[in-house]
This record gives C-alpha cells, sequence and structure tokens, in this order.
C-alpha cells in the first residue's frame, strides 16, 4: 500500500512539474490571439465558463499550478484580457490589453 501512495505522490509531482501555467508562459499570451493560439501556449483549460447573449459568447478560462491561477477571457473566440493570481503573492496582476494598457496591481 506505500508504494501505491508513492507511486501516486511521484505521479502527481511530474503533472505539477509539467504544467504549463508559468509566468512566462502567461506573459506570452496577448489580447487578439485566439482561443487555439492561448491553448497551444498554456494547454487545455481546467475550468471553462461561459455565456452567450445571441451571437455574442463569452467565456473564462483557468489554469492552476500549485497556488497560481491564470484566467484568460474570450469574446467568442478572442482573448480580451488575462490575469494571473498567485496566493503565494497577494498581489493579482490583471492586463486589459483590449486597448493596449496594463493594468496590474501594484
Amino acid at each position: 500500500m506505500n508504494r501505491t501512495l508513492l507511486a501516486g505522490l511521484f505521479a502527481a509531482s511530474l503533472v505539477a512539474a509539467c504544467s504549463k501555467a508559468t509566468p512566462d508562459n502567461y506573459e506570452r499570451i496577448e489580447a487578439g490571439m485566439t482561443r487555439d493560439e492561448v491553448h497551444a501556449v498554456l494547454g487545455k483549460p481546467e475550468s471553462v465558463e461561459g455565456t452567450s447573449i445571441g451571437n455574442l459568447g463569452t467565456s473564462s478560462e483557468t489554469w492552476t499550478s500549485g497556488d497560481r491561477v491564470i484566467t484568460a477571457h474570450f469574446a467568442g473566440d478572442t482573448l480580451v484580457s488575462k490575469a494571473i493570481k498567485d496566493s503565494g503573492n497577494p498581489e493579482a496582476s490583471e492586463d486589459d490589453d483590449s486597448d493596449g494598457r496594463d493594468t496590474s496591481a501594484h
């Protein structure tokens, strides 16, 4: 039974180590990118929430790695804003790239 527990912990550590939810990858995604382009950088999101009104759909997708959470907001298939939070660092960063402004909290 101890071997099973160790194998499980080892597998979980490998998954965490392979996460694409890194600050470097967060910096690589920019407003205007398509959903597929964002997925190519960050991988498949862990959660997706969305809504639509008529032909306009909006969604938020989330990736996590340990205490780090990256959120991407889409209008249709286009990235309009992004945010990164690290519970180890209570200061969150949110970029509203839709007009080129960086609205990072300082």
